[in-house]
This record gives structure tokens, C-alpha cells and sequence, in this order.
């Protein structure tokens, strides 16, 4: 389970930063209450879809660097988990409608370049601090939502991607990881303004979308 206490290394960078603004989006409203229109899903899958080659390209630097063979084995789940159901579900929502523009946004290629550079220069624990803003703030609202589902079966299954236990468990895994690191003050530094500005592109990721 997630720790409770205040004094954890993630629990700080999630106080620092625009948490509220991420999990409790206008957009993920939007989405759980059916008011979404299913264009503005689209567009928001396409832009998810190139996001994830970022993703993909950073867990395999993390897998590279990860100091044990759990946590490598931890990070290779999570990365065929989403190749294998995330890339699944984008190929089948934007096969069934056209896109108003597929091109890469620049909050996309900024957040994008954060997650891969961080993950390749700054070192284990930077890079891992970065993975769990982006993946911590989809579990927070996933689960909320999940509580009460919406009834789109598009969003459902979005909804149900991010608050299904194998997911909670890897974001949990995360959070005891990044708490766990002995970092220098660079590495310090470093992770808690990479957490920080990742949760911070969060909330301009959606609101590309819906303001």
C-alpha cells in the first residue's frame, strides 16, 4: 500500500507539487461523468500514443540502471504490460475515428523529452522519481474514478487500465523504491524537480484537451 507518512522522500514531492490540479483535472472529470466528447478522446489518445515511445525508451533505461534484479524485473512487467495493453487499446480507439491532428504537441515533445532525458542522464533515482509522478497521478484518479465508472465503454476501460491491481501494485512498488534510494544532494535535487515539473506537464497534457 501507498505510505502515509509525511515524511517520505514521495510523499514531499507530491506535496511540492500541482497534485490536485493533475488528479482532480477537468479533463479526467470530464471523462469520468460521460461528458467527453469522443473526438477530444481521440485526439488525447493519439497524442498518448506517441508519448508512450518516451515511456518505453525511459523504462529501459531504468531497467539498465536498476541496482537489483527485483527492481528489473518490477520495471520489465510494467513495460510489457504497456506494450501489450496501453499500445492495444490506442491502435483500437484511433482505428474507429479520424483525428483532428495527429502531430506531435509541444507539451507532448516537452514531457516527452523529461521522461527520456531524465531516465538516461540524471541517473537512477532522478529518472525514477520522474516515472512515478506521471504514473502515481493516473493511479490517484483511476482508482477514484473506478469507484464510479463511467458508463462509455472506451473511458471504462481507460479508467479500469489505470486502477486495476497489477497497476497499483507497480505504482506502489514505485513509491517504496524512490522512498528506499540513498541519492546524493544532486540526485536529490534533481528527482524532486523532475517529480515536480512532471506533474506540473501533467496538468497542461490534459488541458491540451480541456481546459
Amino acid at each position: 500500500m501507498p505510505t502515509t507518512d509525511p515524511g517520505a522522500r514521495s510523499e514531499q514531492y507530491r506535496a511540492a507539487s500541482r497534485w490536485a490540479d493533475a488528479t482532480m483535472h477537468p479533463f479526467v472529470e470530464a471523462l469520468a461523468s460521460d461528458a467527453l466528447p469522443a473526438d477530444t478522446f481521440a485526439a488525447y489518445m493519439a497524442q498518448d500514443a506517441v508519448f508512450v515511445h518516451a515511456l518505453a525508451d525511459a523504462v529501459g533505461h531504468l531497467i539498465a540502471r536498476a541496482p537489483t534484479l527485483a527492481a528489473k524485473r518490477h520495471l520489465t512487467n510494467f513495460l510489457a504490460a504497456v506494450l501489450d495493453g496501453e499500445d492495444a487499446f490506442f491502435a483500437s480507439v484511433l482505428t474507429q475515428r479520424e483525428t483532428p491532428d495527429v502531430a506531435i504537441q509541444p507539451i507532448t515533445r516537452a514531457f516527452s523529452d523529461l521522461l527520456r532525458g531524465s531516465a538516461a542522464a540524471d541517473g537512477y533515482g532522478p529518472g525514477l522519481a520522474t516515472l512515478l509522478a506521471g504514473e502515481w497521478v493516473y493511479l490517484t484518479w483511476g482508482e477514484r474514478v473506478a469507484a464510479h465508472p463511467p458508463n462509455t465503454p472506451a473511458y471504462r476501460h481507460w479508467t479500469t487500465l489505470h486502477s486495476e491491481p497489477p497497476f497499483a501494485s507497480f505504482v506502489h512498488w514505485l513509491q517504496t523504491e524512490v522512498d528506499g534510494l540513498v541519492l546524493s544532494v544532486a540526485e536529490e535535487t534533481c528527482a524532486r524537480q523532475n517529480f515536480i515539473q512532471a506533474v506540473a506537464y501533467e496538468v497542461a497534457f490534459f488541458s491540451q484537451f480541456w481546459p
